[in-house]
């Protein structure tokens, strides 16, 4: 495949499921609500800052375990040839931001609240869009991904890279639904891949054996999977 048809798949691949949620939602009125993409939310300040602060605590504090445990190794140069890791990052947000606009319009603007208007229970809801979000992935790391990449992204064969996407789910479902927009999710969403992706791909830290299964910075490992469960447990509701 050339990088012209990689692209386009690319594209057909996130685009498609958008548009044919959009077209759901006005050809089939269904009564489940807006679909999220609303700013206005009670409380945005403090909503759009546990967004934006939550991937990058939980990766200071899974990395300072890993390096303190002599796990991993953390350096504060990139590799040669790559940029510095604020540069990176600062690169990295604007084709994220409409990346995950589209993603998050999908799994939580049109997946979380058609589920929870069919009557599925609250975490059954997260548990069956998150499924159908980790199948998706699929092709992200079979066709697109560089194996160099994948390398760096996980020990394990690749298919651990799933294991994280259904648990994460709930904390981006939870959000969703108590501020009733998408927008804190594509916050999170972003910062998470523009922090992680450099972080991993240009150098930064090297991990030790299969320890990046226990303390990486991916969804996939354990402390990953237990700070956002936490996060998710924490916004939902009290009986």
């Amino acid at each position: 495949m050339t990088f012209g048809d990689a692209s386009s798949a690319q594209g057909l691949w996130i685009l498609l499921p958008a548009l044919t949620a959009l077209a759901l939602h006005y050809l089939h009125r269904d009564g489940a609500g807006p679909l999220g993409l609303t700013l206005r939310i009670a409380h945005p300040v403090r909503w759009f800052a546990f967004a934006t602060v939550l991937y990058p605590a939980a990766a200071v504090v899974t990395t300072a375990a890993a390096v303190l445990t002599t796990a991993a190794s953390f350096s504060a140069a990139p590799a040669p040839g790559e940029p510095p890791l604020l540069a990176a990052i600062a690169t990295a947000i604007p084709a994220l931001l409409l990346k995950n606009l589209l993603e998050e319009f999908i799994f939580r603007g049109y997946g979380t609240r058609t589920a929870l208007a069919l009557g599925v229970p609250r975490l059954a809801a997260h548990a069956l869009v998150g499924l159908v979000w980790m199948l998706w992935h699929i092709p992200l790391y079979l066709a697109w991904t560089p194996e160099a990449d994948l390398r760096a992204s996980t020990t394990l064969p690749w298919p651990w890279l799933l294991v994280g996407i259904v648990p994460l789910a709930a904390l981006f479902g939870e959000l969703r639904i108590r501020t009733g927009s998408i927008w804190p999710g594509i916050v999170l969403h972003t910062i998470s891949n523009a922090v992680s992706a450099p972080l991993l791909f240009n150098g930064h830290l090297h991990y030790t054996g299969h320890s990046d299964a226990l303390l990486g910075i991916t969804p996939a490992s354990a402390a990953c999977m237990l700070i956002f469960g936490a996060a998710a447990y924490a916004l939902s509701p009290r009986k």
